[in-house]
């Protein structure tokens, strides 16, 4: 869960996916103390466990960052709280929030030095990085990667200068239906997989661990590089091709799945009870919408179609045109329902990801056009993946069904 303290920042990174977003309005936006209990009201009432990341723009620069972090701290339902920070702050900031550190972990984005506007800019960052760990404070460094010449090795030489182990690196992503993306388009990711796929070699042999941000396609990399990246830094492998909503809790209580996607959904926080909750509905009416992803030709016939939505969702162009998950099902319905069964098990069959409720509806159309065959393997394998025991139940009663007359 990300909180959104202000929309405004000290830094101007050239492939900022913020900044639609953020540069909405020009004055400055900073969360209330007000919105910020209510923040506080829904984690204690959800009875969930969390981690909270604090970003922003820039959290540092927020008027009440040390009220927001200390009552973070005093959460028990909070575990960690991550500080993204582009390090670009007056020092007294970390001063104040040191008597918190015990649960914090600040995570400087860094930018290679010839991308910073203010040529000085990067000195600031690095000096800020210097006097936290100075002062005890668990650091990371965060790069994204949004051009094909980027130095890789001047991020590596900073980990090594300040003896940090771990590093969290993105492909930039773009922002969905923008028409001013500066980033890396998916059309060139081939001939930037090489690259990054040399930089992570580059930071196994600086005995750096690399962690994937947000997703890139499963196909980013070729089996050969992808063996390799298994061997020097597994905990990427699970990275590739799928994007779970990182819920971003804005200044104002509004949701958003995440800035990539934008704020298509005028929910907020206060329309839910549970961090679970929002994630359903984000699911349902974001996610679901890409039945398969559709951002390469290959895509429809690649093997890892249900396991991949072609990295960050925007890649996926026109998809939140789609009708969302549940409307494809009532469709599918109807068409049963007019006696249209074989064209309806062909258009569920289309679906990318059949869950339990969908193996059910097939296995009842395998069954009304008399595949008992199909029909049992659908019924049986929506059983084994029954998140419910009204589902179960269903699933038990039509077994019998299929049984008893085959």
């Amino acid at each position: 869960m990300n909180l959104i303290l202000t929309d405004k920042c000290t830094n101007s990174c050239p492939y900022c996916f913020a900044a639609q977003e953020m540069s909405k309005d020009l004055k400055k936006n900073d969360m209330t103390r007000d919105n910020f209990n209510l923040f506080m009201d829904f984690i204690r009432h959800s009875k969930e466990y969390v981690e909270i990341k604090v970003i922003g723009g820039e959290p540092l620069i927020y008027h009440d960052i040390e009220y927001v972090i200390s009552r973070l701290h005093r959460s028990a339902r909070i575990k960690n709280i991550c500080v993204m920070t582009g390090g670009i702050a007056k020092k007294n900031t970390f001063d104040m929030l040191l008597k918190y550190r015990k649960k914090m972990l600040i995570v400087f984005n860094v930018n290679e030095k010839a991308s910073y506007l203010n040529p000085q800019h990067q000195a600031i960052v690095l000096e800020n990085i210097e006097y936290a760990i100075s002062l005890g404070y668990h650091v990371c460094i965060g790069f994204n990667i949004f051009h094909h010449g980027f130095d890789g090795m001047e991020i590596i030489n900073l980990c090594q200068k300040f003896g940090i182990s771990h590093l969290r690196f993105s492909v930039a992503c773009p922002i969905y239906g923008s028409m001013h993306n500066t980033v890396v388009p998916f059309t060139e990711y081939r001939q930037l997989s090489s690259r990054v796929f040399q930089f992570l070699k580059d930071c196994f042999e600086a005995g750096i661990e690399a962690n994937l941000d947000c997703p890139v396609p499963r196909c980013f990399f070729d089996e050969q590089q992808l063996g390799l990246i298994a061997k020097m830094h597994p905990q990427i492998i699970n990275r590739l091709g799928k994007c779970e909503p990182p819920l971003d809790v804005n200044y104002d209580l509004h949701l958003l799945r995440c800035f990539s996607i934008g704020g298509y959904q005028d929910k907020k926080l206060t329309d839910f009870h549970s961090f679970a909750g929002i994630r359903k509905f984000f699911i349902r009416e974001i996610d679901s919408r890409l039945s398969q992803p559709t951002v390469f030709p290959t895509c429809k016939t690649c093997n890892f179609k249900n396991s991949c939505n072609g990295g960050c969702l925007s890649n996926n162009q026109g998809f939140m045109n789609n009708p969302t998950k549940p409307q494809r099902i009532q469709n599918v319905l109807e068409l049963a329902g007019k006696g249209n069964e074989k064209e309806a098990i062909n258009r569920l069959e289309e679906e990318c990801s059949l869950e339990d409720i969908d193996n059910l509806i097939l296995a009842q159309l395998y069954y009304n056009v008399g595949n008992s065959e199909k029909a049992l393997y659908h019924c049986r394998k929506a059983l084994h993946e029954s998140k419910s025991m009204e589902l179960s139940q269903k699933a038990v009663k039509l077994l019998k069904e299929i049984s008893t007359t085959t």
